[in-house]
């Protein structure tokens, strides 16, 4: 065998006198050497140094040498140094240990290492150096840091831990959401294995993911994915008629959803006509992820400009748009009657307050011909509320504000559901 062989086959690289002088022949009467302890296994992270103990007992005038079995390389022979490998090197205590340094240590140096003494017959023992190497990500077999899929298609990330140990991967997504794996919802957050498959992505499934790769030695690594879902516009007006006053300030809302971010721009519906930023009108673009809120403030709206306005929404795989429709207001006219009662209650004194209201007059015809109706000079009548201290009267009363007929008068005599109706009946009766 090789092994056995080690000493003799180097002897014409050696000219140390005592190492031929050993090799040639036990000493007889000298105790045999003999092995104290075994070799302990070293584990060390990647780029510590590790030392390998080999303790001798009786070893006289014979010599210990490694060796890389894995390898099939010789170290080192008593002091020699064999390798070429710089990082390697021995020492001893001159009395029974002696030791094989390992500097800087890397992934190759990883395995099982002989310690041998030339003795007749040699005897040798083995230990193990395991390195262990932090976690790592590949670039070559894990997803881009950026992955872009249509709305619908199939997306699958993938992540390859590297080390010593195996690394473990797991995902999760940046915001803490649940995980779609597979057609199914997971209940946690956060799933097991190197790649996750989305199988019909939406506009949800939008954001960072992080691929986490571990083995137990330190540090804990990580990748960022952002992906990245595309669709076309959807627009939503939340309020599609609006009305409001001259000179009054008015704002118009539009949401969208797209992605690639779209295009956002208004135009009045009946003109069809871009409007650009500037007076009376300003607009205002707010983005949050694939969402996007534009809005169209008037500081001082006039009358040109009610109608109706569109606001679009486009990027490059589509467009949408949603309609809005700004009408005026009137405000109504209310007057204060000169008349006006004041009434106690509860709480205080309220101020009584009337309002105008003009009644026409009604129209007659008999046999297709008008007939004059008798009506009294002034035609506006007073509506007035009852007051807290009113409520055993009836609940509404009409009074004439200027009685000047006869027919007035007798009107006033019945409720005001069918006053019209008797006046009405005593024209045509008498007329």
């Amino acid at each position: 065998m090789v092994l056995e062989c080690i000493f003799p086959c180097l002897l014409y690289n050696i000219s140390d006198h005592d190492f031929l002088y050993a090799v040639a022949i036990s000493v007889r009467g000298a105790p045999r050497p003999s092995f104290l302890e075994p070799i302990r296994n070293v584990t060390v992270a990647l780029g510590r140094e590790a030392v390998l103990n080999c303790v001798v007992e009786d070893l006289g005038p014979f010599k210990v040498a490694w060796v890389h079995l894995d390898r099939n390389m010789i170290i080192a022979i008593h002091k020699n140094v064999l390798s070429r490998i710089t990082r390697y090197s021995v020492s001893y205590d001159h009395h029974r240990s002696w030791r094989l340094h390992v500097k800087n240590t890397q992934s190759e140096d990883a395995g099982r290492y002989m310690c041998q003494v030339n003795a007749e017959p040699m005897i040798s023992q083995v230990g193990h150096l395991d390195v262990v190497v932090p976690p790592t990500i590949s670039d070559n077999g894990s997803s881009p840091s950026q992955v872009t899929a249509r709305e619908g298609t199939r997306v699958s990330l993938v992540c390859q831990g590297e080390g010593r140990p195996l690394p473990k991967v797991a995902w999760r997504r940046e915001d803490g959401k649940a995980l779609i794996h597979q057609r199914r919802s997971l209940d946690t957050e956060t799933f097991q294995g190197e790649e996750l498959i989305l199988p019909k992505v939406s506009r949800t499934d939008t954001g960072a993911y992080f691929c986490i790769a571990s083995n137990g030695v330190p540090p804990i690594v990580s990748k960022r994915v952002l992906l990245d879902v595309e669709f076309a516009p959807t627009v939503n007006v939340p309020d599609q008629l609006i009305g409001a006053i001259v000179g009054t300030e008015v704002t118009l809302e539009c949401r969208t959803e797209a992605w690639p971010r779209p295009i956002i721009y208004w135009i009045r519906g009946s003109q069809d006509s871009y409007l650009l930023p500037g007076k009376p009108y300003k607009a205002e673009v707010s983005e949050n992820g694939f969402n996007t809120k534009s809005l169209l403030r008037f500081t001082a709206i006039t009358q040109k400009d009610f109608g109706t306005y569109k606001c679009m929404s486009k990027n490059a795989l589509g467009e949408a748009e949603g309609t809005i429709r700004l009408y005026e207001m009137t405000v109504p006219v209310v007057s204060k009657a000169s008349s006006s009662k004041r009434t106690k209650s509860d709480a205080g004194e309220i101020q009584k307050t009337t309002t105008s209201f003009k009644i026409h007059e009604p129209q007659i015809y008999l046999n297709s011909r008008k007939i004059k109706t008798e009506q009294p000079q002034d035609k506006n009548l007073v509506f007035s509320e009852k007051s807290n201290a009113q409520k055993n009267e009836d609940d509404m009363k009409w009074t004439e504000t200027q009685p000047t007929s006869s027919m007035a008068n007798i009107c006033l005599q019945f409720d005001k559901q069918n006053c019209v109706f008797l006046v009405l009946f005593l024209m045509y009766k008498f007329l």
